[in-house]
């Protein structure tokens, strides 16, 4: 636990404060239509970058910026200042102004607003009428549908190219320090290439899903640079690492499944695009460091997902992120790719219990009617259960462990979903803040599956088939019974 303490505190202290140095200031601009004086700024820290016009008018996109509806009423007046955004409803024939809607920051929300993922809405009425009423009703929910984050940009953050030119420079320094060192010391052991399938085939699977993403959603493309960012980080970090701990390094795979199942799950703005650098230094850092029996305990991009995304809990202000769980659901036939794409790591590696006793548990509180309800066939969940918690190296080896494994994994997502919830913030991490504690108890689900075998062995002749049910030579029937509940859900 020590080594655990170490890895994150000095990951964390190498990439928070990183947030806080100085960087280029925020432009300040004026919006496509500025008409009027601007309202005053609110917010210090947090601004809108140039180049937002074209998005701002799209936030109308359900009822139309310049267009006068059946009641002749327009919205053709928008004015963007540094931090927030005033849509001007108009009468078409007096051109008077009859209501407004105020856009700024959550973070910047009074009394009353309708606060998203990102924006707080302040509605304005200046001229009572069911009319008015109803259209500002329906802009306000055109905007909130179409908060999907990264509009705002935070004051006095890096930029991600500043913010990777200092980290190359950091990490040249290491590998010339560590060059001296092995050259002298003679310690180096091995550098050399190894192609391995278990690296490959989720690398693949994650490629297809991200090229019928993008195709559907235009942010996805947005992102294309920053994982390759990424990518290129998580290769650099994982050499060093290697040679460092163990004066050996093998080039695989490896890094690129960690980053781009991260970048499944969360994104972070530009500013904070540290917290991002810092995800991946804590998923290969645990690889490294943090072993169990010759084999790493977490699975690395939860680990990583897990530590961050409880600093943005209790930093809101420090550590920001962006919910992409709706921008994983917008793809029309999303859920059948990825029960698809599943199913090939399914067939060949036995970990299908684990995602169906995930499912019947969430399933089950559902139907039970729990408190919060956590839905496992909405993507971003199902995401979870099927590329995520199934990481052959971090869960039980036996088929009841995985099924022990599985049930817990599926009451602590609702638990911890239900838990946020309850106490006002987002549920978003909590189908990934419970997957490191199953990992770490994984020598618990395996010692209790080999008790539970050995007292169902002690059963009648006719119940031992019990103990051998869900031994891996059943998997082609595990996979039949997901793929038939899937199937109910999925193209019911």
């Amino acid at each position: 636990m020590n080594k655990l303490f170490l890895l994150v505190v000095s990951v964390l202290a190498l990439a928070l404060p990183a947030g806080l140095s100085a960087a280029d200031p925020v432009p300040h601009h004026d919006g496509p239509v500025a008409h009027g004086p601007a309202l005053q700024d609110v917010g210090e820290s947090i601004a809108i970058p140039a180049g937002r016009e074209a998005r701002t008018m799209a936030l109308l996109a359900d009822v139309g910026f310049d267009r006068v509806n059946a009641n002749g009423l327009i919205w053709r007046d928008i004015a963007i200042a540094r931090s927030q955004v005033t849509f001007a409803l108009t009468q078409a024939d007096t051109k008077r102004n009859v209501g407004e809607i105020v856009l700024r920051h959550r973070d910047e929300a009074g009394r009353g607003d309708r606060v998203g993922h990102e924006f707080a809405l302040s509605i304005r009425t200046l001229q009572a009428s069911p009319a008015v009423t109803a259209a500002l009703e329906a802009a306000a929910a055109s905007i909130l549908a179409r908060d999907t984050g990264g509009y705002f940009a935070v004051f006095g953050q890096p930029s991600p190219a500043r913010l990777l030119w200092t980290m190359a420079a950091l990490m040249a320094v290491w590998a010339a320090a560590l060059l001296a060192w092995l050259a002298r010391t003679r310690g180096w052991h091995r550098l050399r290439l190894r192609f391995e399938p278990t690296h490959l085939l989720p690398a693949v699977i994650q490629l297809v899903l991200y090229g019928y993403w993008a195709t559907h959603v235009a942010e996805v493309s947005d992102q294309l640079p920053r994982i390759a960012a990424q990518l290129g980080f998580a290769f650099a970090l994982d050499a060093l690492l290697g040679l460092t701990l163990q004066r050996s390094w093998d080039l695989t795979f490896g890094p690129i499944p960690v980053v781009l199942s991260t970048n499944l799950f969360v994104w972070f703005p530009p500013g904070a695009f540290h917290l991002a650098l810092a995800v991946i230094a804590l998923a290969l850092g645990s690889k490294w460091l943090l072993r169990r029996q010759g084999r790493h305990i977490f699975n690395p991009s939860a680990f990583g997902i897990a530590v961050v995304g409880t600093v943005c809990l209790l930093l809101p202000n420090l550590a920001r992120f962006q919910d992409i769980a709706h921008l994983i659901s917008e793809p029309p036939a999303m859920l059948p790719l990825l029960v698809g794409l599943a199913l090939i790591a399914q067939v060949r590696v036995p970990v299908v219990l684990i995602t169906l006793s995930s499912a019947l548990v969430l399933l089950g509180l559902k139907a039970a009617g729990a408190y919060h309800v956590v839905y496992p066939f909405w993507p971003a969940i199902l995401l979870a259960l099927t590329l995520l918690a199934t990481d052959p190296a971090t869960i039980p080896q036996s088929g009841l462990g995985k099924l022990l494994y599985g049930l817990s994994f599926g009451v602590l997502v609702w638990a911890m979903s239900a838990g946020l919830t309850w106490l006002g913030e987002s549920d978003f991490f909590g189908k990934v803040l419970p997957l490191p504690v199953v990992n770490l108890l994984v020598p618990a689900f395996d010692r209790a599956a080999a008790a539970i075998t050995a007292q169902v062995e002690k059963l009648p002749k006719r119940l031992r088939w019990l103990a051998t049910c869900l031994e891996a030579r059943w998997n082609l029937a595990h996979v039949a019974s997901w793929l038939a509940l899937a199937a109910v859900y999925v193209l019911g």
